[in-house]
């Protein structure tokens, strides 16, 4: 595509999450990646992604707890270097009828249909 020629200063990409895990958002911003349209390179944020990527529990014990990095990682991307500028959350909007009983959405979207009862 013309991004991976070359990228200007400003464009409009999207990504929706393939797994809930805030790697899945990090990891596009590694200086390897394939998925990155931008041409911001940072060996450091690097190592703090493949860090973080080995740590098991989410929330961890520690201040260098895995989730104190990735929140880490995003103020990066977001303040300190201003990589990229969410513009907006595309909502998953979905219209149930008062009927149907047990009805879920995950956080990712999906439906979840195995507790889902209609009424007569």
């Amino acid at each position: 595509t013309q991004l991976e020629l070359h990228a200007p200063s400003l464009f409009d990409f999207t990504w929706t999450a393939d797994y809930p895990d805030p790697d899945n958002f990090m990891s596009l911003f590694l200086s390897v990646s394939g998925n990155s349209q931008t041409t911001w390179k940072n060996l450091k944020y690097d190592e703090k992604v493949k860090l973080a990527r080995r740590m098991k529990n989410l929330g961890g014990g520690s201040s260098l707890g895995r989730q104190k990095i990735y929140f880490d990682l995003q103020k990066q991307l977001l303040e300190t270097e201003a990589v990229i500028v969410p513009l907006y959350y595309e909502p998953s909007l979905v219209l149930v009828k008062s009927r149907v009983k047990n009805f879920e959405l995950t956080p990712m979207g999906y439906l979840y249909l195995g507790k889902v009862q209609v009424k007569p």
